[in-house]
């Protein structure tokens, strides 16, 4: 979900996942869980878990 330059991230799978984005994260607002990597095009959730981000 997006709303202008803040995005809702969600892994709902059993195991990590990268998940591409369409800009920079400039940063990690919230996170729900331990673990998030923040990558040049995209973030890496743990498993079950989710993140907002500011672009």
């Amino acid at each position: 979900m997006r709303r202008g330059e803040t995005l809702v991230v969600a892994n709902l799978a059993e195991r990590a996942q990268r998940v591409n984005l369409p800009g920079v994260v400039r940063r990690v607002l919230l996170a729900t869980s331990e673990g998030v990597t923040v990558m040049r095009d995209g973030i890496e959730l743990p498993a079950e878990s989710a993140a907002i981000v500011s672009l």
